[in-house]
């Protein structure tokens, strides 16, 4: 059999997770057999990368700041954050429920990282938009900011516009912000307010 045909065993087997990796390197049809389970093992481990997303999990209420034209005011509203670790631990779930200009809000994002690419990896869906924005991330040198870069798609021009998003840790609390490049100017469309909810 090729090793080939053999990946979806290895995959099978790399989700069996610890039980696996007890057992003797003799028991795997082959040396490589036994180099691509190690390697799907490594992929798979919870790191003090994914450790450094707890600090973003719990219960949250939220202020949220957003300014449609950058010359306004911003509007302002109320939501709550439920976040957990998921999966041993390796992914930060972010369920977010409030009000926005007079209707329901419901948003889900999903942050982890990815041992094999280096790299934080974020998504968000919610029900005013049918698109899923993915972005990739990092922690500062100091781990008091997490930045995230993704790119959306402008529902009226169709444009890429380039997005990114600070989450600053202050306190017992976050605050995050999200901004975008139009025209080569830089903005700020939101700013959200995470204070632990009582």
């Amino acid at each position: 059999m090729s090793l080939r045909r053999t990946l979806p065993l290895v995959v099978l087997l790399a989700w069996a997770g610890a039980p696996l990796a007890a057992q003797e390197e003799q028991e795997y049809a082959s040396p490589e057999m036994a180099e691509m389970m190690a390697a799907y093992e490594k992929a798979g481990m919870v790191t003090e990368h994914h450790k450094a997303l707890e600090k973003m999990a719990g219960a949250w209420e939220l202020t949220v700041k957003m300014w449609m034209d950058p010359n306004a005011e911003p509007t302002i509203s109320y939501a709550t954050s439920e976040a957990e670790m998921i999966f041993g631990g390796r992914f930060l779930a972010d369920k977010v429920t409030g009000e926005f200009m007079g209707q329901e809000f419901n948003g889900y994002g999903l942050t982890g990282y990815n041992n094999v690419s280096g790299e934080y990896e974020a998504m968000w869906v919610d029900n005013f938009s049918t698109g899923i924005y993915r972005y990739t991330g990092a922690f500062n040198e100091t781990g008091d900011e997490f930045i995230s870069k993704g790119k959306m798609l402008d529902p009226v021009t169709g444009e890429s516009i380039p997005t990114w998003s600070v989450v600053r840790f202050e306190g017992d609390g976050m605050v995050v912000e999200s901004w975008e490049e139009r025209g080569g100017e830089e903005r700020k469309t939101m700013e959200l307010i995470y204070k632990p909810k009582m």
